[in-house]
């Protein structure tokens, strides 16, 4: 396959299929192709950063999330929860707990169960491969979003797509 190609076929996959391909392909560079493409990703999104400083504060600030305990993860709960997590820093664990404790919800899995549309199923998806991505959670918080809600979200996602 092709380099265009593979962007072609990259392009057209939702978010959350992009993040998690993008961090397998990471896991398999050795420590100086990871560095290096670390500096690329802080050199690219460093302006968007300071374009509204506001957001990454916010996103590392645990009482930013208390409103979510009290909504529950709508979609639009869904897309601030992955704005947040983008900008949450690696190290923040009082942050990490608060995340942890609002995904792991059994809630979730009902919604994603009963909801049709795709674009929304890629929403919740993109949150969790995220979250199971993310540095800030513990290795056991990551293995439990994985197995508890992530695998159970992919199977549900692909029988919707074959049924349609």
């Amino acid at each position: 396959m092709h380099i265009a190609e593979m962007m072609r076929t990259f392009h057209c996959l939702p978010a959350c299929d992009r993040i998690d391909l993008i961090c397998r392909i990471l896991r398999h560079c050795t420590y100086y192709e990871a560095m290096f493409v670390g500096h690329v990703m802080a050199d690219v999104s460093s302006s968007q950063v300071k374009e509204n400083p506001v957001l990454e504060g916010n996103a590392n600030r645990t009482n930013y999330y208390a409103v979510f305990k009290q909504t529950g993860l709508t979609r639009e709960v869904c897309e601030k929860l992955c704005h947040a997590l983008a900008l949450l820093h690696p190290d923040n664990r009082p942050v990490a707990e608060v995340v942890f404790n609002l995904l792991d919800d059994s809630r979730v899995l009902t919604s994603f169960r009963d909801t049709t549309d795709i674009s929304a199923l890629d929403d919740y998806r993109l949150l969790y491969v995220m979250a199971v991505n993310h540095p800030v959670l513990s290795f056991g918080q990551r293995h439990h979003l994985m197995y508890t809600y992530l695998q159970a979200m992919d199977a549900l996602y692909s029988a919707k797509l074959k049924s349609d």
